[in-house]
């Protein structure tokens, strides 16, 4: 790890066996004027080492707090960059002083005051940090990889559900054609929202979801749709009755679903419906039912997996 030293001049040759023994466990230490090139900008490689630092170990002695030495423009850089010293500033008593003149920062964590040799306890105090960022480091790569683990089960489910949804809208329309309804039209609507339903309660059933109330409300909401169509089929473009039909099931599923009460979620439904009527108008009418159905039932999908990830960060 990179460590930044901030020691008052006169302190030190009180340090140097600190700065050594960091050396011999393999950190690179910055300590003051010894660590710039002749001729280089001090204050623009100080900013430059503080910024590169992984921590900072800063010596509290009564000349480090005079008004006057640089150690306190070290100490605000420091604070530019970590808003707060914890895990990242080891304060360290260097010689016996009231505290209460120390500055608040710095007795935001606890002090390092050694009762025995200085430069064995600092090392140990800076390894045991060092241990943290680590596991801080790891449990965040642990938690990205878990993130898109997450996702990627949620692409997979959905399209996975959108499939079954064809493989039933396709059994559907064949009943459908069958003369099953004849003489009932609003039947065959409500056979389509049924089957749909069942689609979509198998989604939720996988994402946990097992509440009675919720499963009528998505199935209120695929039987409503459904119905709009036949109300409204010979009065809208085929384009504008998929999207019409993707949010009246978005008014029911938001009733009963409080992941579903976003305006970017209902955006994500309407444009589904969109595409979904604009397919059958590029490849074909065989694809009027069952390609709405694939793409509601992958986005609601899709959107059930988004609402588990999000409760799993949360908790």
């Amino acid at each position: 790890m990179r460590i930044f030293i901030s020691v008052a001049g006169p302190d030190r040759p009180k340090v140097e066996e600190v700065a050594l023994a960091l050396r011999d466990e393999g950190h690179k230490v910055f300590l003051d004027e010894h660590e710039l090139p002749p001729g280089d900008s001090y204050h623009r490689r100080i900013r430059e080492a503080i910024a590169r630092a992984d921590l900072a170990v800063f010596f509290i002695s009564p000349l480090s707090l005079q008004s006057d030495r640089y150690t306190l423009s070290e100490l605000k850089l420091l604070q530019d960059k970590w808003s707060h010293p914890r895990g990242r500033v080891l304060p360290t008593l260097l010689t016996p002083m009231d505290l209460n003149k120390v500055p608040p920062y710095l007795r935001a964590v606890s002090i390092c005051k050694p009762k025995g040799n200085i430069a064995a306890e600092v090392a140990y105090e800076v390894s045991r940090m060092g241990a943290e960022l680590r596991r801080e480091v790891s449990d965040g790569g642990v938690t990205a990889l878990g993130d898109m683990a997450a996702l990627a089960r949620g692409a997979i489910a959905a399209a996975g559900f959108g499939v079954l949804a064809i493989v039933i809208g396709i059994l559907t329309n064949q009943l459908a054609a069958a003369d099953v309804f004849s003489g009932l039209p609003l039947a065959k609507f409500v056979f389509h929202g049924i089957t749909l339903s069942l689609t979509v309660w198998l989604a939720a059933l996988f994402f946990g979801i097992r509440d009675p109330i919720v499963f009528a409300g998505l199935a209120v909401g695929c039987i409503a749709a459904f119905l709009f169509e036949n109300l409204a089929y010979k009065a809208v473009t085929p384009v504008a009755l998929a999207a019409g039909k993707s949010i009246i099931f978005a008014i029911f599923a938001a009733v009963v679903l409080p992941g579903f009460r976003n305006v970017s979620r209902w955006a994500c439904l309407g444009l589904a419906g969109l595409i979904a009527g604009q397919l059958p108008l590029i490849f074909g009418s065989s694809l009027k039912v069952f390609i709405w159905e694939a793409l509601l039932v992958a986005t609601v999908a899709f959107f059930l997996a988004l609402g588990e990830y999000e409760t799993a960060r949360s908790s």
